[in-house]
Parts: structure tokens; sequence; C-alpha cells
């Protein structure tokens, strides 16, 4: 007959060899005898979060730390077991009041550890990496603990503290394979691509079945430039795991951006089937969403609600936000403080809007903040810094970001992003000023219900894609974007089809994501090309290359079309502006649904004209609204047979394209579509007029809650 505490360190013995079944069978039989063992009880907790049960394990755990709450070990399985179940800010509490209760160093490491992993994940930093420098000053030869404090590092921006002790990590255990790939991950965000390819294929030798370190060699090779092999090492990782988030997102990115469209639409369904198992997976959610934009036959009404169901999580953010609004001041008149919210304020194609846009705004009516996503500044932000006042935002979490805000006294904020990188709409979604808007950086609805509306114009948005928006839009009169090159770019040269070594041959041209160029494009191009025969095609991006240059051919050979005639050039050529390539191209095409909105401003830039094809969607309206500005609404077509016949009336009169081509970039500098003071006083006069509608309405409530 054992005694209690006998029958306890067999359990504990059997436990700590693997034997979970006879742990939990002594377990059960001293709790059979003694319903309020807390030592059994906390064991038997342990073997369930072993087990894959967390479930259970709370129950026990919980039973444990409220019969003896003395005990610091118990709260910490708690929070162990809730963290499994996503329930992080419970664990939180758990940890904590693990951390109070632990009288000398050697109990702090792993409460305070787990606090900073699980801090770090809710977004709040600073407390992570104060915790996290708790559990390695503790135990400075934790491997886990050094692993968990360069993570937080890393989310704070902090690249060189998170790289000194990710190595740390490593020296402590050389086995660390997490660390291993934390190290890499964090050589990838710092662009040292062959640091990380190093750390991911040592990784592999230690675990080569595990698909995250697989996932991450297939990013590291796809920031190198070659998206077969990052397919490749994407797709080993679904044979190890069929539900493996990361694994569909990067696929599906990856078959996005080189057009492959009809690989997108089933990848499409496997992120649908990971939602289904994951529905909190924002990852996946925010790509379907992205990646719908793509699709030419997408329901407009399942792509509201699909944004709409992303941002269910989120609704409830904004319930107490009017009351804090109560201090500001309610003057009609009065200069405004207004921010901008954006990743992009840096070298990125959208600084040619924002920047214009900025600069131009009148200081007497409009005080501007950048509230800048910006993890490495440049140059360009610093052009950004000089123009208004810089708030950074890397490393804030969503409530710290909306505090923020709210300390600014901010009266309208503008999202920039929607739903690219970068962004923070889920900060936004806490209402953290009393207008909130969206504008330029995503061509669809953001589905949240605190961004009341959309800066657009009336040819971007007619009425009746209103209905498919959450946000109510404001039509700016005179056009939605300013285009101002915030660096220097090539002069316009001849008409290449008048070349000397042309022999007349005229070359139509596209810049745009091969994302864009779907079956339907490529059928129109490809008519176009037989329409006139002595032309060619020319693609540029650098993504068209192996595999993938085999199968983007092929698709016009289906179509009668000779290797010959298209040529295929990267955009990124060392000491060359992007743009260049324009010099080689006569008139450009534009895609559907998804039309170009910077690749249009380009190449009007570069005296190219631009043929475009608006449909029902403001995605596909972006380069319309475009050439509405300049006043070239001539190269905007009805309908398919339109496009074409636009298109080839332009090539059939080689002397009129080359006078065009002389004159283009002058007529669209004195266009709407490069004046930057006419676009901030129609932003300006909308803040006024949103800003007195928002008095009244407030005036509103209050008479009735008299």
């Amino acid at each position: 007959m054992h005694t209690i505490e006998q029958a306890y360190g067999l359990a504990l013995r059997a436990y700590q060899a693997g034997r979970l079944d006879v742990a939990q069978q002594v377990c059960q039989q001293v709790l059979a005898q003694l319903p309020d063992q807390t030592d059994c009880l906390h064991l038997l907790a342990s073997i369930e979060l072993v087990s894959g049960r967390p479930d259970t394990a709370i129950t026990h755990a919980q039973r444990a730390a409220k019969l003896d709450p003395s005990q610091p070990h118990y709260h910490l399985t708690l929070g162990l077991a809730l963290k499994a179940l996503n329930q992080t800010e419970a664990a939180v509490t758990c940890y904590l009041r693990a951390a109070g209760l632990c009288t000398h160093d050697a109990q702090l490491p792993e409460a305070a550890s787990n606090l900073c992993n699980a801090l770090r994940e809710l977004g709040r930093y600073d407390e992570a990496i104060h915790w996290g420098r708790r559990a390695v000053a503790a135990a400075p030869n934790l491997s886990a603990a050094h692993n968990n404090l360069a993570s937080a590092y890393k989310s704070a921006g902090q690249l060189d503290k998170a790289l000194a002790h990710f190595d740390m990590a490593l020296q402590c255990d050389p086995a660390n394979t997490c660390a291993l790939v934390n190290l890499g991950n964090t050589f990838a965000v710092r662009n040292e691509t062959q640091e990380a390819l190093a750390c991911y294929r040592h990784a592999l030798t230690q675990t080569p079945n595990d698909p995250l370190v697989h996932c991450a060699l297939g990013h590291a090779l796809y920031l190198q430039h070659k998206p077969d092999e990052s397919l490749a090492a994407y797709r080993k990782a679904l044979t190890l795991d069929a539900h493996c988030a990361e694994a569909h997102v990067r696929i599906i990115n990856i078959l996005r951006d080189q057009g492959r469209v009809a690989l997108v639409d089933a990848a499409l369904d496997g992120l649908r089937r990971v939602l289904k198992i994951d529905p909190n997976n924002d990852d996946v959610r925010r790509n379907l969403l992205f990646t719908l934009n793509y699709q030419l036959d997408a329901d407009p009404v399942q792509v509201l609600a699909d944004h709409k169901e992303w941002a269910r999580p989120y609704e409830n953010r904004a319930d107490n936000a009017e009351p804090r609004f109560a201090s500001i001041d309610p003057t009609p008149d009065r200069r405004l403080r207004v921010a901008y919210v954006s990743g992009d304020f840096k070298v990125h194609v959208c600084a040619h809007f924002l920047m214009p846009l900025i600069q131009a705004h009148d200081p007497n009516r409009v005080e501007v903040f950048a509230y800048a996503q910006v993890d490495k500044p440049d140059e360009i932000s610093d052009r950004f810094k000089a123009l208004c006042r810089w708030q950074p935002t890397v490393g804030l979490s969503d409530e710290q970001f909306a505090e923020k805000m709210r300390e600014d006294r901010i009266d309208i904020a503008i999202d920039c992003a929607g739903h690219t990188g970068q962004n923070r709409l889920t900060a936004l979604a806490y209402r953290p000023a009393p207008i909130l808007a969206t504008y330029l950086g995503y061509p669809n609805t953001t589905g949240l219900s605190a961004i009341q509306y959309r800066f657009t114009d009336a040819i971007a948005s007619p009425p009746d894609i209103e209905q498919h928006h959450v946000e109510e839009p404001i039509r700016l009169p005179h056009g939605l974007s300013c285009y101002a090159p915030y660096r220097a770019v090539p002069d316009v040269n001849a008409l290449p089809a008048l070349s000397v070594d042309s022999n007349r041959t005229l070359t139509f041209g596209s810049l745009s994501n091969p994302a864009k160029i779907n079956d339907r494009v490529i059928e129109l191009w490809c008519r176009l090309l037989k329409q006139v025969p002595n032309s060619r095609l020319l693609v540029a991006r650098e993504t068209i290359k192996g595999d993938f240059l085999e199968a983007f051919l092929s698709n016009f050979r289906a179509h009668g079309i000779d290797d010959q005639r298209i040529v295929i050039r990267s955009s990124v050529v060392p000491g060359r502006h992007p743009i260049h390539v324009y010099h080689e191209i006569d008139i450009a095409l534009d895609t559907f649904p998804y039309s170009g909105h910077t690749t249009v401003c380009e190449a009007l830039w570069m005296g190219v004209p631009m043929v475009t094809l608006p449909l029902r969607t403001l995605a596909s309206r972006m380069g319309t609204s475009v050439l509405h500005q300049a006043g070239l609404s001539g190269w905007i077509a009805r309908d398919e047979q339109d496009y074409l016949e636009i298109a080839a009336s332009l090539a059939g009169d080689l002397v009129a394209l080359s006078r065009l081509r002389g004159t283009l970039r002058e007529e669209v500098k004195n266009s709407p579509l490069a004046d930057g003071p006419l676009l901030a006083r129609q932003f300006e006069d909308a803040f006024t007029v949103l800003w007195r509608r928002y008095l009244d309405q407030r005036r509103a409530r209050n008479t009735a809650a008299a």
C-alpha cells in the first residue's frame, strides 16, 4: 500500500519517463480517494496538455490553482493550456500570477519567458521585452528564453538585438531548430538572403520533416527571384501537412504574381479549405481577399461578404469609441488634424501619389500627420518627415496605435493600404478618430464598418458599384489621383517603331503584374497582334522566368502567336529606372478586371498611350480614372472590340503616334492628374464637409440622449 506521497512520486517518475498512461492511471486512483489532492490535479493537467487535450487540462489546472493559489507552477500550466487554445489574454493573466509568486530566480524564467512570448503575440512589445530580459537575466543559459526575447526584439523592429539573442539561443542549444529558423527569418527581413538560406538548410538537417522550415526556405528562395524552387519548397511543406496555412498562402501569392490564373482558382479553394479548419487565420483571409480582385468572374456580392467576414471579429472594437471624443474641439471651421496611415512612406509606388498630396496641403486648413508603418525608413521617408508630423507605428500594438491617435487628437484618419501589406486596419477598427476613411492603396472595400468613407471619383466609383462597398464614396470632382514621380525619370525618347533598326515594327507593351494578365487578356492581345501584323508584344516583369516563362509563352502559342512576337524583359536592371523599358514600347495595353494605376501614369509620363477597358469594379476602373483626369478619354474602351479598334487605330498612324509621344508628358503635367494643389484643395473641402456632418450628428445624438 503506497502513501499519497509515494503514489504521486510514482506518477511523476512515470510522467518524466514518457509513460503517460501509467502516470494518468495513478493520478486518477489518488484523486478517487482524495479529489482535492492538488499535486495530482496539476500533474493530470500536465498529462492532458502534453497529450493534446488543453481543454481538459484547463479543468484540472483551474481546480488545482483554486485549491492552492500559492503555487506558481499551477498558474503556469493553466496559462500554457489557455495559450494552446489561443486564449492569449487569459494566458498572460496566469503567467503574471505565476511570475508574481516566484520567490527566487530559479522559479522565474519559465513564467517570464512565456510571458514574453504571449505579450509579443498581443503586440505589447515593450512589455514582452521587459519580461524576456528578466527571463534571460535569471537563466542566462536557457535557450528558449533567448529565443523568445529575440523574437520580441524582431517584432519591435530591433533587428540587431534580435540577431544577438538568436545567436545566444543557439550557443546555449545548437539543436534549437526554432531559434535557427527565427535567425534565418531575421536575416530575410534584412534582405540578407544567403545567410537566411544557410540557416534554413541547416535546420532541415535537424528536422527534415518540419513543414514550417520548408516554408521558410521557400520564402528565402522567392526573395532571390527563384519562384520555381520556392514553389517546390512550399509544395513539399504541403506534402508534410496538407493544412499548412503558410504554404497555401505563399503558393497562391507566387501563382498570382506569375499570372497562373487557372492555378490561382485552385489555390483559392485551398485557402477556403484552410479557413474551414482555422477560421481565425488572418493571414489566410487577407490573402483570399486580395486575390479575389484578380478573378475575372468574381461575384461582387460574395466578394463583399468575404470582406465583411474578415472584419467580423473586429467589429465590436468601436463600440465605446464615441464617448472618447467628448473633449475634441467642436469648432466647425478650425484647422483639422488629419492622419494618413500607410506603410508606403518610402520608396514605393504609392509615394508617387501621397507625396504631392501631402506637400500641397494648406497648413492653415490641416495639420498633417504621417502614421508610418515603415520598418526601414529611407531617403523618401526623410522627405515625408520634412512635410508633416511623422509618427512611427512599427512595434505598436493595435491598442497602443489607437491610444496614440487619441493622444494626438486626430480628427480624420485615412487608411492608405486597405488589405495590402503593412496595413493597420485592425487598429483603426477601434475608431480612434471621429472620422475614418480609406484611400488609394487597395481597390476594394475594407469590409470594416468603422471605416465610414472612401475618397474616390465618379469615374472610378459609379453609383452601381456602391452597394458592394461598406464605405460611403466621397467623389472628388476633379479626380482622385495626383501623380508626381519622387525621383528623376528617363527622358521621353523617339517612337521606337520609327527607329532605324525597327523595320517599322510596332511594339505593344505591358509592365503589369503578370497576375493581372489572365486568359481573357491574353486572348484579346493575341487578336490585336493578328489585327496588326507587323507588331510584337513586350512584357516586362522579373518573375517571368523558368517554368513560368514556358507556360506564359504557351498561352500565346495556343492562340496562334509565335514566340518571336513575344518579348520578355526584366523590369529590374541595375542602374536603370524601372520605367526605362518604355523606351522600347509604342503603345501600352492595360489589363482587366484588375487594371493598372501607377503603370498607366508611368506610361503616359513616358509619352506612351495606354488603352484600358473598365468593367463594373473599382479595381477595373483605376486606369480609366487616370485617363479621364488626363483628358485622354478616347483611349477608354467600351468593350473588347472597341479596345482592339482603339489600339489598332493608334498603331495605324506612326507619324501621329510619334507627334503624340513628343507632347504627351507636357499634356499630363498640365492636367489635373499632375496638379497636387488641386487635389489637396479637393481633400480639404471634403474634410470640411465631413467634419461639419460629424458635428451635426454628434449634436443630434446629444439632443436625443438629453
